[in-house]
């Protein structure tokens, strides 16, 4: 009989494998795949923060770097940072740590909430102190990059560009290259970065929402000093002649005496020469001080020490000095006009002197005897000549130039060009009527400096992006001023915009199954708990016998579970479904895009933490079994230990154990 209560027995060891396993892996899954702690522990055994914020950041620079001397802008020279230099930035920004800290406390509270643990759960990740280490580093980056030289390159030299081909104040337009030159030295490397501090020390604030709003102002009046420094630098380059007397003497000569100035006896002078007289007889030394005089008073005005721009140049003692020059250059013309006449004869000559006329003979001889005859006569054509220089042209002259703002946009224009160091520069007096506009736009800019505040941020944004981008700044901004939270409530919210009350009922329906399944989960057990006693009452006659059996068929049972799950897994399973996961990867990387090495990288720490967390869940579930193995060694021997010494016993007379009131077990 008890043979066939054994032969019964070999069925249900295979029913207890099968219980067995399936209670394992409930096990397993209630108490280890079903907490958050178990993905946490393999993000963080996979290394994958300091993976995302090293390995992945410089294989990212690596590639953008590759692609920038394919023709783009390349940023990592612009910052002039090595890649492990960047990476280390971003890492004092954003620590790994602070990652890791953020992701398990958040994982654990949303965990437990899922699994029914808690009865709620709220996330706090703080930002506002890294926005602020962001802003320090940032500050490091501006001070040490060439990101001046970059905003010259990519930024400024087209506005440049552009700017040298309009016309200026007092008509200058210079080269581009110089300009750009000149550009550089009044925006200055230095000055920007301070600016652009300033501006992050006022912006940061307001960002991380320690402030209500910000201003922005960025002054220029201390750079008026070196753009006119600058200025008159260019002109030294230049010629400071052209510009006082071809720009603007020459125009106030034509507005005075016309195009013309016209002296007795058809004795004609141009503007140009009566300017060229004028302009020889200057001494450098004069004509330098005068523009530079002029710059300065400009400076005044545009720094606000003066109201109004009004600029003078006093040129009486240049008329002074011009004056034998200027009739040297009228008699001239006489003695030039009086030979192109017709030849007299004798009888002409005669009868010039005879008429005693005040106008100019109809002919002049060639003969010297014939004009010394008419020398009288001629030196009174001169000496008319001479006498109307002074006051057909040099009082006709204003001994000072001065015009302002409003006159630069009057004067007739002209033009003329010259060269410069680097370049040719062109001059017009007056090729534009919005000089004067841009005059007192420029001078406002200077005097108030340039202001940006939280109401220009909200208009440029609403502008370009509408309402909705505007209030999506606001909620980032919030963002960074509380912290990222969320909470049950967050979550319960979300799920009740999406699906109503039937989701919030999934929800506390999944919880409460999740809950049991956690808090019963040994519970598993009890099928193949109750399996195996029922081997052990069919394999055993006594209480240590079925004991035996239960444990020895338990073992078994185990062994089975860890062999499977152990080393036959890995050796036959494994090697599948690594070819899977690795096939599947595999499909990611065919259209990587525009970084394939780092897709690649990413596809290859996913592949490793699936493969990982497959053999952690399938070495889980072999220790699982093998956990029931000893234990079920452990009580086969107890029953042997307690079947020998129940024997021993036996063996002792009668007096010795009857104090133990012990029987020996039967077989």
């Amino acid at each position: 009989m008890i043979w066939l209560r054994r032969v019964l027995v070999v069925p249900l060891i295979i029913v207890l494998i099968a219980a067995l396993q399936i209670a394992t892996i409930a096990n397993f899954t209630a108490g280890t795949l079903l907490t958050p702690q178990f993905y946490l522990d393999r993000l963080s055994e996979s290394n994958i923060y300091f993976f995302s914020l090293n390995d992945l950041p410089i294989s990212a620079l690596s590639e953008i770097k590759s692609r920038s001397n394919e023709g783009s802008i390349n940023y990592t020279d612009v910052i002039q940072m090595s890649d492990a230099e960047i990476v280390r930035t971003l890492n004092i920004i954003i620590p790994p740590e602070w990652v890791k800290s953020s992701v398990e406390s958040s994982g654990v509270a949303a965990g437990d909430y899922i699994r029914g643990t808690t009865e709620e759960f709220d996330i706090h990740i703080p930002l506002a102190n890294r926005a602020a280490v962001a802003s320090q580093q940032l500050k490091k980056i501006i001070e040490s990059s060439n990101l001046h030289e970059f905003a010259m390159e990519t930024q400024v030299k087209p506005a440049v560009i552009s700017a040298a081909s309009r016309n200026w104040p007092l008509g200058i337009t210079v080269s581009e290259e110089r300009l750009m030159k000149s550009v550089e030295e009044v925006a200055s490397k230095k000055w920007v970065s301070e600016e652009i501090t300033s501006a992050l020390d006022e912006v940061i604030p307001y960002v991380v929402g320690e402030k209500d709003g910000f201003s922005i102002n960025v002054r220029f009046d201390n750079r008026v000093e070196v753009a006119s420094s600058e200025l008159k630098q260019l002109l030294r380059e230049s010629d400071y002649y052209n510009l006082l007397y071809d720009e603007l003497m020459g125009p106030t000569i034509r507005s005075s005496i016309g195009e013309l100035a016209v002296l007795p006896h058809q004795v004609q002078l141009t503007e140009e020469e009566i300017v060229a007289v004028l302009r020889k007889v200057a001494p450098p030394e004069w004509v330098e001080k005068q523009v530079e005089n002029a710059l300065d008073e400009a400076a005044e005005y545009l720094v606000g020490n003066e109201e109004s721009l009004t600029l003078s140049i006093d040129i009486s003692d240049n008329k002074e000095a011009a004056v034998d020059g200027l009739i040297n250059l009228a008699t001239k013309r006489l003695d030039e006009h009086l030979e192109s006449l017709p030849n007299c004869s004798l009888n002409d000559v005669e009868q010039i002197l005879a008429s005693r006329s005040a106008e100019l003979p109809f002919c002049y001889p060639s003969e010297t005897g014939l004009k010394t005859r008419m020398k009288t006569i001629v030196d009174k054509y001169r000496k008319d000549v001479i006498n109307s220089v002074r006051p057909r042209i040099l009082e006709s002259i204003p001994n000072s130039i001065s015009f302002d703002e409003s006159s630069l946009s009057d004067k007739p224009s002209r033009h003329s060009e010259y060269k410069i160091a680097s370049g040719s520069i062109s001059m017009s007096v007056s090729d534009t009527s919005a000089v004067s506009s841009t005059l007192h736009d420029l001078r406002e800019l200077i005097i108030e400096g340039w202001q940006f505040t939280d109401n220009d941020l909200r208009s440029m944004i609403t502008i370009s992006g509408g309402e909705e981008t505007w209030e999506r700044f606001m909620h980032a901004r919030e963002l960074m001023s509380a912290g990222f939270k969320y909470s049950d409530s967050d979550l319960q919210d979300t799920l009740f915009k999406s699906g109503g009350q039937k989701s919030l009922d999934d929800l506390q329906t999944a919880r409460n199954y999740l809950h049991m399944a956690g808090k019963y989960r040994f519970a598993a057990y009890a099928p193949a708990v109750l399996i195996a006693v029922f081997i052990g009452m069919l394999g055993g006659r006594a209480w240590i016998s079925r004991l035996a059996w239960s444990a020895a068929s338990t073992a078994i049972a185990s062994l089975l579970i860890w062999a499977a799950w152990g080393p036959v897994f890995e050796s036959l399973a494994m090697p599948t479904i690594e070819s899977t996961i690795q096939t599947t990867m595999n499909q990611l990387i065919t259209t990587p895009g525009s970084y394939p090495d780092t897709t690649a990288l990413v596809v290859r720490k996913l592949t490793s933490i699936a493969e990982s967390t497959v053999r952690e869940v399938a070495g889980g579930i072999a220790g699982s079994g093998l956990n029931s193995f000893l234990f079920s060694i452990i009580f086969l021997v107890g029953a042997g230990i307690w079947r020998s010494w129940g024997f021993f016993f036996n063996l002792l007379p009668e007096k010795v154990t009857r104090g133990f009131s012990y029987s020996s077990p039967n077989r």
